[in-house]
């Protein structure tokens, strides 16, 4: 080999390596720095409806059998999930499956038959005393075991239950 062979050669590969470090410094470059190697801090993971708790599954084949899944998301460090529905109906899960929020679609209403199935019957008929029953667009347990009702188009906004369906709280909008 000659030396006009030997310094392209050389040059070639010097070309080479320098664009490979090139190449790894870019690529380095565009990955965040990972402060808390091993430490996840939580978020949201999508998952099958097969992989909810038996009982979230069973709280919707029961209730909203009719309608389609859009998305299922596992909440994490928490273990709770939230299931979607193609028409926009949000509902919240304990890790358990036990509901623990249900949120109407946009511009709709939750069934008077879903709310005679989860309310207790004292709450249940003091919302069909009052009218209400039709205006449901949320119920949420709250952490005494109570129900938060959040209604649709009137002057109350929320009426808060006890446990036993007594009416503890009226929140006017």
């Amino acid at each position: 080999m000659n030396i006009l062979q030997t310094l392209t050669a050389g040059l070639a590969l010097a070309l080479s390596v320098s664009a490979g470090v090139a190449a790894q410094s870019q690529q380095t470059e565009q990955q965040p720095v990972d402060t808390n190697p091993g430490i996840f801090l939580g978020g949201t993971a999508s998952v099958g409806f097969e992989q909810l708790p038996d009982n979230a599954i069973k709280f919707i084949t029961d209730n909203f059998a009719y309608k389609q899944i859009n998305k299922c998301e596992k909440d994490y460090p928490e273990g709770s999930f939230e299931v979607e529905l193609r028409d926009g109906t949000e509902i919240n899960f304990a890790p358990d499956g036990t509901w623990t929020e249900i949120d109407a679609a946009d511009n709709t209403t939750l069934p008077e038959t879903l709310l005679k199935k989860i309310l207790n019957t004292k709450a249940y008929d003091e919302l069909v005393k009052r009218g209400y029953v039709n205006l449901v667009e949320n119920v949420e347990r709250t952490a005494s075991g109570g129900m938060k009702i959040e209604l649709d188009k009137i002057v109350i906004d929320e009426i808060i239950f006890d446990i036993n369906g007594t009416v503890v709280a009226v929140i006017e909008d």
